[in-house]
């Protein structure tokens, strides 16, 4: 789908504005092809699709802005005339298939025990104001109990 929106894009832009070389144009259609995964999900959720179909969603967009940018990659390199370090484009996308995925691990496991420790603050606040709302009653109560023995000394 990427590949095709984007000779598309590159294509009728390059018919449209003739000053705009073909490269160019393809350089703008891999820029604009990447549909939006945000909106996707919205849809989806709307929809009510089932957690499993959501997440076969998200990694599919994952790989249609891997694709992207790959496409962004050689034809910018294109145009510039400069050489990408990898040869075949199909090795250069899957070096950045790779490359996500491991940038995405390590960012997790990076996250994970930042998730954790403000799981545990949320747990050690709903305890600490569990127990100021006992010690409240405890007042309140002490508090009646007083105005009970002081109502009650008052009618003798």
């Amino acid at each position: 789908m990427v590949v095709v929106t984007t000779f598309a894009v590159g294509w009728f832009a390059n018919w449209l504005v003739p000053e705009l070389t073909l490269g160019a144009a393809l350089v703008l259609g891999a820029v604009v092809a990447p549909p939006d995964a945000v909106a996707a999900v919205a849809v989806g959720r709307k929809l009510g699709l089932p957690r499993r179909m959501m997440a076969i969603l998200k990694g599919e967009s994952l790989v249609n802005d891997a694709a992207a940018l790959t496409l962004f990659a050689l034809a910018t390199a294109a145009v510039t005339g400069r050489k990408i370090a990898i040869g075949s484009p199909v090795l250069y996308f899957l070096y950045e298939v790779v490359g996500g995925v491991l940038v995405g691990l390590v960012l997790s496991f990076a996250v994970m025990p930042t998730a954790e420790l403000s799981a545990l603050v949320q747990r050690v606040q709903r305890v600490s104001e569990a127990r100021a709302n006992v010690d409240r009653a405890e007042e309140v109560s002490d508090y009646e109990a007083k105005a009970l023995r002081a109502n009650s000394t008052m009618r003798c």
